[in-house]
């Protein structure tokens, strides 16, 4: 009874809601709303509603309002409108609602983390900073960066102007992409911390407050008189070009390697497609993509190159910031078709690196990336294929050049490791992977995909299909799991197995090609190169061993004579099968960790699968590398160059001798991962730091005998970074909850503030310093910093991926600056070279980059 007398009242009181609102409906007519017809969203996409000047939006739990700015130019608060103001009252006053629903997405409205990473400019300025919006509480930010005061809420939004953010009377479906830039110069920027920094004259220190925590920085008494939001212009310096990409991606991708007729290598690491003439030795980079490219397809004219991107909506990769003030919605509409940080596909020309086509974008065509991609080869490649990395594995085809998808399927229930146009005939696509090997078949006129399955005959049929190529009369050739190469043919409208070679590669048969003598080259988990001639499938000549530590093959091809071979662990191999194969781009199976200047302007870099390797910085090469068998966690360099200390996750620290490549001495720390090494800058002494809390500086003898000269302990978080002053009797260190510390060397206390004040420090890798504590206070996500080699700019790494150039010190939380990416996830390593050269490197998308800047004057 309860239930039903409960149940009766809701639809009660929902009848009287219906007709109230019809009522009044019925004596104020809306006006309707001009707008092209929006496409139906996705099951993990939000939907966004949109009002005019003159409309009011139904108040919904799940949606804020911002409110836009009336003639005036006032700012209005992000709260629900009061109920007394009528809808006249809100004319007068200029007001009007976008409604931005939060959605029920996992990764969160696309709408909402969008709005907080772009800037929206007030009509009133032509001048603007960018705003990085962080959640807090208290007081709010306004439009120019300054706070505000408000209401009890405290809390201030953006403003933009009137009118559907989607109404448009141009179509830019044939318009020419405008090209993203890679780097971007902000004159003034704005602090993302609502607390501003204070000036603290009685000590001597600037009081900021950093991941939420109040810190103290002595400040030299060159720069006693501060003024911490004072202008500070960007760096006199043009922005940093890519001068050359080190990495490779080949652990978790496939379709990573491609030759075009210029005779240059198609590659990609990190947000960078990279084009190498490998003979010259030089690289050209097409650099407009968001996040991480995850593969790349030749169209048949050999000119163009369609490569495919991850999401950046994942948990794992924050989103970028955009800087381009907004004053119409024109703007807004335009910064929303070309910011893509969803997965989509680009079409470019590889001769001027320019965008032809973008497919995908905001509207969330493809959800967490593209997998795998195809042009059509029997029509001109008018066609392109797509595999989405979707947990629903989704199969689609697309006229790419009116960006109109023709038919869509699902794939697959498992990985899916390629798709293929077939060559000869017309309208065949071949789809391949774990557990499935199918044939669909396109109708172009009804806009559909038909499946038809392919089985393996026998009792051991192979787990996988594991690779594919096509024979020069079109016969399909896969290899499987099995290590078995299988021909196959069209035998009355079935495929059916012609041929077969049995185990010729125990663990799988990886990578398969054609070659312009119309045999197939094989490649396997053996470590085996063979070449097979197709009519029997005999091994044309003696096969060829890979070096020992290069990986599980992924992709090979023949071009100009040479075989070419991308594999596991992140490396590019070239060779003949006369002359053996080698690296030429030496790859790691694991994260680059940690990187080391040389003073002859090579860097070592160290990696958590236990490698060191030298690279040379002018012959752009490694010279070479070699495996301590630890997870190497963090490394330092003596003043001599010639030894190497390196902190391993196992509680080990090392000595290795840089001439012989020996390791020469070390000691078991702890039993906690050592977290930071650094050697001062005579040589004579070294800082260790681990997990358990506690650090220890040792002195360093003439015969490389090591004794304990100072133990730490009772930190309240380890150590991330450390910097010795340029006397070697000091050291600063930065703890991972944002602890900003100093202990004097001799005695490991810690000094007055007197005393550290004017230190001068020889290096800045503390992130939490003088030189760049105004930045991580003021902006969010700094992930590394370092300091250029004639200490006038201070290179910043962040979280997003992106790179911040600055002058040093950064003495303003608005300090200017210019800002490159390239790396689609955490900035990992920062090392500078040269006054005007630095290296970065990413975590997890294999990217290791060298930068360089010219002056702007």
């Amino acid at each position: 009874m309860l239930l039903k007398s409960s149940t009766a009242d809701i639809l009660l009181r929902l009848n009287r809601l219906e007709m109230a609102f019809d009522n009044a409906a019925s004596v104020r007519r809306e006006p309707q709303l001009e707008s092209h017809k929006p496409l139906p969203p996705r099951s993990s996409q939000s939907a966004y509603a949109i009002s005019n000047g003159q409309s009011t939006p139904k108040s919904s739990t799940m949606s804020k309002s911002l409110y836009v700015p009336s003639s005036s130019g006032k700012m209005h608060e992000d709260s629900p409108r009061p109920s007394s103001m009528t809808r006249e009252e809100s004319r007068r006053s200029g007001q009007s609602i976008v409604n931005v629903p939060v959605g029920k997405s996992s990764r969160g409205s696309p709408m909402r983390r969008w709005m907080s990473n772009h800037e929206v400019a007030d009509n009133n300025q032509s001048r603007r900073s960018s705003i990085e919006s962080s959640p807090s509480r208290g007081r709010g930010l306004s439009a120019t960066g300054h706070q505000s005061p408000g209401p009890s809420s405290g809390r201030t939004t953006p403003t933009i102007p009137a009118g559907s953010l989607f109404a448009s009377s141009t179509d830019r479906s044939n318009l020419h992409v405008p090209k993203t830039s890679p780097s971007t110069t902000i004159k003034r920027s704005s602090s993302a911390n609502p607390k501003e920094p204070t000036l603290n004259s009685s000590n001597s220190t600037l009081q900021l407050h950093i991941n939420g925590r109040p810190v103290s920085i002595p400040i030299p008494t060159e720069y006693k008189s501060l003024n911490p939001i004072a202008d500070q212009d960007a760096p006199k310096i043009k922005p940093p070009k890519l001068e050359y990409a080190y990495g490779f991606r080949g652990k978790d991708v496939r379709d990573n390697l491609h030759s075009l007729p210029t005779g240059e290598l198609v590659f990609f690491a990190g947000n960078v497609v990279v084009l190498m003439n490998s003979d010259e030795g030089t690289q050209r980079f097409y650099e407009e993509h968001t996040s991480d490219v995850r593969c790349i397809a030749i169209h048949p004219n050999r000119l163009l190159i369609a490569s495919g991107q991850a999401t950046r909506h994942t948990p794992d990769k924050a989103l970028l910031e955009h800087r381009a003030p907004i004053t119409t919605t024109e703007q807004l509409e335009k910064q929303l078709e070309e910011a893509h940080t969803e997965a989509h596909i680009r079409i470019w020309d590889s001769v001027t690196l320019s965008t032809v086509k973008i497919i995908g974008g905001y509207k969330a065509i493809f959800d967490r990336g593209i997998a795998s991609m195809s042009f059509s080869q029997t029509d001109g490649g008018n066609l392109l294929s797509v595999i989405d990395e979707a947990h629903q594995h989704s199969l689609s085809v697309w006229n790419w050049q009116l960006k109109e998808k023709i038919a869509e399927a699902k794939a697959a229930n498992d990985a899916i490791y390629g798709v293929r146009f077939h060559p000869h005939q017309k309208n065949l696509l071949i789809v391949y992977g774990k557990g499935h090997f199918t044939i669909w078949i396109l109708e172009p006129k009804n806009r559909v995909l038909h499946k038809h399955s392919i089985s393996f005959e026998g009792r051991d049929k192979p787990k996988s299909v594991l690779s594919l190529c096509f024979a020069e009369d079109g016969q399909i050739v896969t290899g499987d799991s099995n290590g078995t190469i299988s021909v196959w043919d069209s035998v009355n409208g079935a495929m059916k197995i012609i041929k077969q070679a049995h185990n010729v590669h125990p663990g799988g048969v990886y990578a398969l090609s054609k070659t312009k003598k119309e045999s197939i080259i094989s490649a396997g988990k053996d470590g085996v190169i063979s070449e097979w001639n197709v009519e029997d499938l005999v091994r044309v000549r003696r096969p060829v061993d890979l070096p020992d530590d290069c990986g599980v093959p992924r992709r090979i091809l023949q071009h100009y004579g040479q075989f070419y071979l991308s594999t596991s662990n992140n490396s590019l191999l070239s060779g003949t099968f006369e002359g053996g194969f080698s690296q030429i781009i030496s790859g790691d199976a694991g994260d680059v960790t940690c990187c080391a200047t040389l003073a002859s302007g090579a860097f070592i870099a160290c990696s958590a699968s236990g490698n060191v390797k030298r690279w040379n910085t002018i012959e752009k090469k490694c010279d070479w590398s070699k495996n301590f068998g630890d997870s190497i966690e963090c490394c330092s360099i003596d003043h001599t160059s010639t030894l190497l200390l390196i902190g391993c996750t196992s509680g080990q620290w090392s000595f290795i001798d840089l001439s012989s490549k020996e390791q020469i001495t070390g000691n078991k720390e702890s039993t906690q991962p050592i977290t930071c090494v650094q050697f001062s800058p005579n040589g004579v002494l070294f800082f260790v730091a681990t997990k358990e809390l506690s650090a220890q500086i040792y002195r360093l003898d003439a015969s490389r005998r090591f004794h304990q000269a100072i133990r730490i302990g009772s930190l309240p978080s380890w150590i991330q970074s450390a910097d010795w002053d340029a006397e070697s009797k000091f050291i600063r260190a930065n703890t991972s909850v944002g602890h900003y510390i100093v202990w004097n060397a001799s005695s490991g206390e810690t000094p007055d503030v007197s005393a550290a004040r004017d230190l001068e420090w020889a290096t800045t890798n503390c992130r939490i310093s003088f030189e760049t504590s105004l930045l991580v206070h003021s902006t969010n996500g700094i992930s590394k910093v370092c300091r250029s080699q004639n200490n006038s700019l201070i290179y910043a790494g962040k979280e997003d991926g992106a790179i911040r150039v600055l002058e040093c010190p950064v003495k303003s939380v608005t300090a200017g600056y210019h800002e490159i990416r390239g790396h689609s996830n955490t900035i990992n390593s920062l090392l500078a070279l040269s006054a005007n050269k630095f290296i970065s490197n990413g975590i997890a998308d294999c990217s290791l980059f060298q930068w360089s800047h010219e002056d702007s004057f």
